[in-house]
């Protein structure tokens, strides 16, 4: 892995000097990172409540959606990639 991650650092490298992000203004990015900190209090307002009332599974597939819904959709891919590498291992 260890030559795979140079590459991708590399590549990053370049990509950040060609083709760089636009700066966030400090006010979104405040209240972006306000924004979720909200969100994660709820979620774990939420948690604590529904303790007790299911399964661990059931528990944690209930908060991956809850997260999904709230706009970590990069979740679902990550998760599906994660799912078929151990597949794959496992045989």
């Amino acid at each position: 892995m260890g030559d795979l991650m140079n590459e991708l650092l590399g590549r990053a490298e370049v990509l950040r000097q060609t083709k760089a992000r636009r700066t966030v203004a400090a006010e979104t990015a405040s209240a972006a990172v306000r924004e979720a900190i909200e969100s994660a209090r709820d979620l774990q307002a939420e948690v604590r409540a529904s303790k007790g009332t299911s399964t661990l599974r059931q528990h944690l597939r209930s908060m991956y959606w809850r997260v999904v819904d709230r706009g970590a959709w990069w979740l679902v891919p990550l998760l599906e990639r994660a799912r078929q590498l151990a597949c794959f291992r496992a045989f």
